[in-house]
């Protein structure tokens, strides 16, 4: 569900905020995201993540700042790859949308 995010914030942001950036947008929301349905799952004992003994740097024991370097990395990665590929390959979209994409 959180790709489907990113992939709106990229359609929107890629003209006006450059890479590295949208790279720590992408963070911020991916974070928020596995805090939200961390906290949400951890209320009825559902949670199967807990940071809490095996990082330092954690919030709650659902988010691990540990992590930042790996989750930024890859949201590059998700923004050149995954979002630009799936959105060439869609079919509802023109071909100049899709030499923009």
């Amino acid at each position: 569900m959180s790709i489907l995010v990113l992939e709106k914030l990229y359609l929107n942001l890629k003209d006006t905020i450059p890479l590295p950036l949208r790279a720590a947008l992408y963070v911020f929301v991916c974070y928020c995201w596995e805090f939200g349905s961390g906290f949400f799952l951890k209320r009825w004992d559902a949670c199967p993540w807990d940071y809490e003994s095996y990082f330092h740097y954690h919030f709650m024991g659902l988010i691990t700042f540990e992590y930042i370097p790996v989750w930024y990395l890859s949201s590059i990665f998700c923004e050149k790859f995954v979002i630009r590929y799936a959105l060439q390959s869609a079919w509802m979209i023109t071909p100049e949308e899709k030499r923009q994409a």
